[in-house]
């Protein structure tokens, strides 16, 4: 069991850094290519958008084949594969278009391998999901930092071609290592997981989605034209994200013993209060600080949202009701980037910012709605 635990740790760990990997390219590919606001933006949120509206179908056809070990598998792969392709684009529609495939290979992973653990780990689930959910934020620190820094030194297309070769390891240990658990079909019917206080806790964890992914891939803009480098804003992104190492395993471990409408609202709350000052600093030390207090804040909600998944269905439909609420959460939090480029085009970019903590605020105020 602890083997499972490890191996799916690693996954989580590059799937969720892929996820991010082009967060510090793409300043670097807008500058080279000469890419607009509105483009940035419709390029950073299609393969976000991707990601969410494929997740549902590969949670029911997880559930559906009980393949699970050979859909994470086959997840990396093509990812390993689109990145690679992306590496040798020339313009805004080719780099589009295998963006958008890389984020349906980004799509496996979540509702297939979360439910791996939810089904392993029946006791402290979500300590296990904390644990697991470290993983990914460990990802998320390690590969914005290691993305600025190959590509500030050897060009943003080295990054996605050393990329895929990490995938493809990933992809032999996981297909090695751990085994599909088979489980009793029970005929519940899918509504269960469309309770009207299942809509909200899915809408807010949209609501985190989009404070995350909009500051992700418009952040990075802003420093890029206030004069930082793809360094420091590739190491911002790893404090932002990567303190979720910390922020998912306490979230984890208080879902165990908290409700999660005061765990979610708390700390969305928190996550708006620490935009406002990161938003204005210019100081690299203010905004590695703000940057660590917002991202850990915000890192909380996850696995407090995903242990309230797994109480509220049977097991054997776990990946579809991940696979619901993920594609719910990814699919607005890819509409972030593109309606912040429309607002900076409209307005500037610093206005645009502003839309983070709002999303964020909103989200609390809807959790405040979740019956206790």
């Amino acid at each position: 069991m602890k083997r499972t635990l490890y191996i799916t740790f690693l996954a989580h760990l590059v799937d969720d850094g892929c996820e991010v990997v082009m967060a510090p390219l793409i300043p670097l590919m807008a500058r080279e290519l000469s890419f607009s606001n509105v483009q940035i933006g419709i390029l950073g949120g299609s393969l976000i958008i991707a990601l969410g509206v494929f997740q549902f179908l590969m949670g029911y056809i997880s559930d559906y084949l009980q393949k699970k070990r050979d859909m994470v598998v086959i997840g990396f792969l093509l990812m390993s594969l689109c990145f690679y392709l992306i590496s040798l684009g020339e313009s805004f529609l080719h780099i589009l278009v295998f963006t958008f495939l890389a984020g349906i290979g980004l799509s496996f992973y979540h509702p297939v391998g979360v439910s791996v653990i939810t089904t392993h780990f029946r006791s402290e689930r979500g300590k296990a999901i904390g644990i697991h959910g470290a993983g990914g934020a460990l990802g998320l620190l390690i590969f914005p930092a290691y993305s600025g820094f190959i590509a500030e030194h050897y060009g943003w297309r080295t990054v996605l071609r050393i990329t895929p070769l990490i995938c493809i390891t990933v992809a032999f240990l996981y297909y090695l290592y751990v085994k599909d658990v088979t489980l009793r079909r029970s005929g519940n019917k899918f509504s269960l997981i469309l309770s009207s206080t299942a809509v909200l806790v899915m809408i807010v964890l949209g609501m985190t989605s989009m404070s995350n992914r909009g500051f992700s891939t418009f952040f990075p803009v802003h420093l890029d034209r206030i004069g930082y480098s793809s360094d420091f804003y590739g190491s911002l992104l790893s404090v932002f994200l990567g303190i979720g190492i910390f922020g998912q395993y306490i979230g984890g471990v208080l879902s165990d013993k908290i409700s999660y409408r005061k765990i979610v609202s708390s700390s969305l709350i928190l996550t708006a209060l620490f935009f406002i000052p990161l938003l204005k600093a210019e100081n690299p030390y203010i905004i590695y600080i703000f940057g660590a207090l917002t991202g850990l804040s915000m890192s909380i909600v996850w696995p407090a949202i995903f242990a309230f998944i797994a109480e509220i269905t049977p097991e054997d439909m776990h990946s579809r009701g991940i696979g619901i609420f993920s594609s719910v959460a990814a699919t607005m939090g890819g509409t972030s980037p593109i309606l912040i480029g429309y607002i900076a085009k409209l307005y500037t970019l610093e206005h645009a910012l502003l839309f983070l903590p709002i999303t964020a605020v909103v989200g609390a105020l809807l959790m405040l709605g979740v019956k206790k």
